[in-house]
């Protein structure tokens, strides 16, 4: 075995490792997992131990990153939506008309970079489900937080896709042609979700080839990594960002094959078991130690990160579901639900720092911004839903 090789499974022995403590240390210090895996990360790398630079560490991870956005796409039932009516559907449509208009005016208003305006409406179900489990499903605020990050998630993969477009392509006809062949491909698999959906109304016994009801030989593990690796290769070869083809994987598979209620948890267990995690340590081991201690203002730019997400999904619930709720309490303890992105948020910033549209600099204030909402935005839910729970009991 030559001496590079050897490199490549040392690192990956390491990475082994350091997700095998990641629970361990999640555990003893109350953090999301996520995080325990960024801190990891970066403590290793910065004795030197762990290389981003490391080619086959690099590719793993960006399985995990095109993993996760699988796992995103599995999280949308198209079925669910429909049974939530009209009246959700315009709550919905005035909270992200809101947040979006609102982060447009933020960016220009203060000079931020344009990248901003998808960064700071930006929303993930991870912590969401994570909160749920905890707090149980009887709660309106985290119901309703649930129901509009799992749509949020979707248009913020859709908004990267289109924006990444644009930083690498620039204002060229190659941009049009890249934004044509992705506004076809979205026509496309709409028609195609249609038509299948037709086809296996005719014929429902279909859907048993692919996936039997009694599985023997894995034949489910086999067919969702079948379809995340065609689904791969369809948009590399129309030039649409891979996180498309990924998101529409899981997408199918969410609609199509529902009755298959173990192949979620399987394919949750495949991914959180190595991959995923393997993206926050690759986060992780991208960090310098010596610059963040350098630069103290990182962590005062994280904080008004923060901050402007925090208000401007508390307006957009405000705008969108104050007669909903009922009480300003659970609308914002619903604001702050919607607002913690851990994992979509340091996957954006991993996107924005890949194409160019975030400096270094900025990108540490994404990581740090999402690993201290992880903390004190749970904390702050926590505190307030006992509040809440108080108050009820005094009436």
């Amino acid at each position: 075995m030559g001496e590079e090789a050897l490199q490549h499974f040392m690192s990956l022995g390491l990475v082994s490792i350091l997700l095998i403590l990641s629970p361990l240390l999640s555990y003893l210090v109350r953090l999301p997992p996520s995080i325990a895996e960024i801190l990891l990360g970066l403590c290793v790398a910065s004795f030197g131990w762990l290389s981003p630079d490391d080619s086959v560490f690099f590719v793993l991870a960006k399985m995990g990153f095109f993993f996760l956005m699988f796992l995103a796409g599995m999280e949308i039932d198209l079925t669910y939506f429909r049974k939530l009516g009209i009246s959700f559907a315009k709550r919905a449509i005035v909270y992200f008309a809101t947040i979006y208009c609102l982060a447009t005016l933020v960016v220009f208003n203060c000079g931020y970079p344009p990248f901003y305006i998808i960064v700071f409406p930006v929303m993930s179900v991870g912590m969401i489900v994570a909160l749920l489990k905890y707090y149980g499903k009887d709660q309106i605020w985290l119901n309703t937080a649930l129901q509009i990050g799992i749509l949020g998630e979707f248009l913020s993969i859709i908004a990267l896709v289109v924006v990444n477009g644009f930083y690498t392509l620039g204002f060229t006809f190659e941009l049009y042609k890249s934004l044509m062949f992705f506004v076809g491909f979205l026509l496309l698999m709409s028609l195609a979700f249609a038509c299948v959906r037709v086809i296996f109304w005719w014929f429902p016994s279909l859907k048993l080839v692919f996936i039997p009801r009694q599985i023997q030989m894995n034949e489910d593990i086999r067919f969702a990594m079948m379809l995340f690796f065609v689904f791969i290769a369809i948009v590399l070869y129309l030039k649409i960002d891979v996180i498309l083809g990924a998101f529409f994987a899981g997408l199918v598979l969410a609609n199509f094959f529902q009755y298959d209620q173990n192949l979620p948890k399987k394919l949750h267990d495949v991914g959180f078991g190595f991959f995923i995690p393997l993206f926050f340590v690759y986060v992780g081991s991208t960090l310098d130690v010596q610059i963040i201690l350098e630069n103290a203002y990182l962590f005062h730019h994280a904080l008004q990160l923060m901050g402007i997400m925090l208000c401007l999904h508390f307006c957009a619930h405000l705008l969108a579901n104050r007669r909903f709720f009922g009480d300003l309490l659970t609308l914002i303890l619903s604001a702050f639900s919607s607002c913690v992105p851990l994992t979509f948020l340091v996957a954006t910033a991993t996107l924005g720092k890949s194409i160019g549209a975030l400096q270094e600099i900025e990108y540490y204030t994404f990581v740090i911004a999402a690993v201290s909402e992880g903390v004190f935005f749970v904390l702050a839910i926590k505190i307030l839903n006992l509040w809440r729970k108080r108050m009820q009991n005094d009436v």
